[in-house]
Parts: C-alpha cells; sequence; structure tokens
C-alpha cells in the first residue's frame, strides 16, 4: 500500500455570498481580475447564479492561503497570493486547485466546496 503525505496545512474559509452575487462584467472586472483568473471567471459567469461560485472560489483562495501560511510555506501578503491560485472544476464537477508561483508549483492540494443560498465555504489541505 502506497504512503499517503501528510497535510502541511490546512485552512478553511466561509464567505457570504451577497458580496459576490451583484458583480458583474464587464462593470466589475477590475475588481474581479484581482482575484480572480479568466478561466475563473468564465466559468463562474457561465453559471445561472455566478456569485455562489465566485464566493466559492475566493472562500478557496482565502483558505489556502491560510493553510500555506500556517505551514509556514507562504510568506506573503493576500493580495499578491489571490491570482497565483486557480480553482476549476474537472469534468466530474470534482474542484481542482492549481498553484501558478513557481515557489508553490510543486505543492498538492485538495479543496471542497460548498455553498448554501447564503454562504459559501472551502475547505483545503496542502501537502
Amino acid at each position: 500500500m502506497g504512503k499517503i503525505a501528510a497535510p502541511l496545512g490546512i485552512g478553511v474559509d466561509i464567505e457570504e455570498i451577497k458580496r459576490f452575487r451583484g458583480k458583474k462584467l464587464p462593470r466589475d472586472e477590475r475588481f474581479l481580475k484581482t482575484i480572480f483568473t479568466p478561466r475563473e471567471l468564465t466559468y463562474c459567469f457561465g453559471k445561472s447564479d455566478p456569485g455562489s461560485h465566485l464566493a466559492a472560489r475566493f472562500a478557496a483562495k482565502e483558505a489556502a492561503w491560510k493553510a500555506l501560511t500556517a505551514a509556514k510555506k507562504l510568506n506573503s501578503h493576500l493580495a499578491p497570493f489571490l491570482r497565483d491560485v486557480e480553482i476549476l472544476n474537472e469534468t466530474n464537477g470534482v474542484p481542482r486547485m492549481t498553484f501558478f508561483s513557481p515557489k508553490l508549483r510543486m505543492r498538492s492540494a485538495s479543496v471542497s466546496l460548498a455553498h448554501s443560498r447564503t454562504y459559501a465555504i472551502a475547505i483545503v489541505c496542502v501537502s
């Protein structure tokens, strides 16, 4: 049986969906592009309720930042980090997290997203 890598850090975040529900392209493009990658924006705005998907991805980015800073693998403020991580879904719907920063590319992360009408939550385990 293969070894399972122990997580280096775990992070969780919850966001109010209403913070993102009114965001529109192109009106809020400048704000949205500071947080989300073009592929994330395409995915979220392709949904009937983009706000819940934006909020879930923002929660995942904050959770990843918390996991990495807790593991002392990241010494960065949140704002520059947001665009260094991307959350997209596999064809089966499972979310996948990718790190773009050269310092973090070798890291592996598991992410779980959920949302209700009011809140979006994410948990991230980084190894």
